[in-house]
Parts: structure tokens; sequence; C-alpha cells
């Protein structure tokens, strides 16, 4: 093996090694995390089903959406999550060099009618709620256009508050990015676009290699649990999300209306 390798160096694997261009680490690491809906502590608000509730079965002994009974449900009664998703992006820019972070864009790849017969389903929190500096992209309006609330100083990590931004060199920054819809559901990725020097690149960001998906309330057919073993649904009016209906941290119960 060593007079191999000897050979290969003396014909020329040296000057190889040497021309050679190997890829370069990158200047800025993005990670997606997307809010479990059904994680009401972090503002996760259920699924809407193409289903009544009569058809659903027990809603309320569901687990975490990665629990393998749990994806399995959601799969074959066709849930999609209900009115917005939560997307956490973890941006960690290199020590070496400056980056600018330039815009986060929504590509619809379709728009979806609501379902005539569903159903919402989600746990209701008595948690502090989301109040972490958040961009709001309002689908039924524009995928572009954007509005941010919230507070810059919730949690550990520094947050972006406006684009372009450029963030300190070595220091994890998090983007929260929500896309809503509450005329039409929507399958959709975002495109994450940021300056190295004097280039530009793009990310076309996915959950874990499908489109995301949200669909609307289904008007009269909004429910809600708090989890608790044996315990009855409660149905609810037709309520906005709460980063347009109410504060963030709001804890309030709704009253329950059910039967």
């Amino acid at each position: 093996m060593t007079i191999a390798l000897a050979t290969w160096v003396a014909q020329g694997g040296a000057t190889w090694l040497k021309n050679r261009v190997f890829p370069s680490p990158p200047i800025l690491g993005v990670e997606m995390h997307m809010v479990d809906p059904l994680d009401a502590c972090e503002g996760g608000n259920g699924y809407v089903f193409p289903k009544p509730v009569s058809e659903l079965g027990d809603f309320r002994n569901l687990k975490a959406s990665a629990n393998p009974e749990t994806a399995r449900y959601l799969q074959e009664n066709r849930a999609a999550a209900g009115q917005y998703v939560i997307i956490e992006l973890t941006l960690q820019p290199s020590k070496d060099a400056p980056v600018s972070v330039e815009s986060v864009k929504i590509n619809v790849k379709e728009t979806l009618d609501p379902f005539p017969r569903g159903s919402h389903l989600h746990y209701y929190s008595q948690c502090g709620g989301v109040d972490a500096r958040t961009f709001l992209f309002d689908l039924d309006k524009s995928p572009t256009a954007h509005t941010v609330i919230g507070n810059p100083h919730v949690g550990g990590d520094q947050q972006f508050s406006k684009l372009p931004a450029e963030p300190e060199p070595g220091k994890t920054m998090k983007l929260y990015v929500v896309p809503y819809g509450l005329r039409h559901g929507y399958r959709f990725t975002l495109t994450l676009e940021w300056v190295e020097g004097a280039k530009r690149i793009s990310k076309v960001i996915d959950n874990h290699g499908q489109d995301f998906l949200i669909m609307p309330s289904v008007p009269g057919q909004n429910y809600y649990t708090f989890g608790n073993p044996g315990e009855r649904l409660k149905k609810t009016g037709d309520s906005l999300p709460w980063f347009l209906n109410s504060p963030p941290h709001s804890s309030q119960s709704p009253p329950d209306s059910g039967p």
C-alpha cells in the first residue's frame, strides 16, 4: 500500500491534490423546526380534518405528532395544521465572515378550498403562550408581504426584528415565521435568502421533504379539549388565531358552550 501511494504521488497525485478545489464550509448554517400543532403551550393550533367530529374517534388521547400512533391517525384522517404553522429557523453565522440575511419568502404551491364537512380540533392551553418576535404572512392576501409582532427579547437567542439584517458573526439567531390562511388552505415552502460577500444565496426550506400544509377552520365546527383523560370535547365559536385576536400571553379559557 505504501509503495502504491508513493508511486501515485510521484506520477502527479500531489499536483492533483494541490489543484483540487475542496468545498468550503457554509458561512450560514440553517436549521428548521416546526412547532407541533398539538403543542398548545408553544402556540400550536391543532388540526383540521375533512370529517365531522363524530367520524374521528377519540382525539383526546393523541400524543405528540411525531408519536407513531398519532402520526398514523393523522395520516389516515387526512389532517392538516389548523389555520397556521409556526416555523422556527435557527441561523448560525460563521465566525470567519460577515453575512446579511436579506429576506424570507413563501412559495405557494397549491391553494385549497376549505373542507365543507370538516372539523377543527385542538388542545387549549393554560400555558404562557407565544410572544417571540414573529414574522406573519397572510397567504389569503399576499405570500410575500409580512408584518412583525412580539417581543424581540424573549428567550436566550437573539431574534430578527426586521430584514435585511446582519447577524453578529458566530452568534445564533432565531427567525420565527408564521404563514396563515383563514379563507383557504395552502401547500407551500419557504425561501431564505442571504448574501455572503458578493454572492447571493437562496435556500428552499420544506417540512422534511414535504410541503407545509395548512387548512382554515370549518365554520361552526371548532372544538377544543384540555386533553385530560376522559374529558369531553367542548365546542367554541369560530375564533381567530391568537396573533390576530388576543395578546400571545393570554391564558384565559374560552367559555364552555358545548353540549
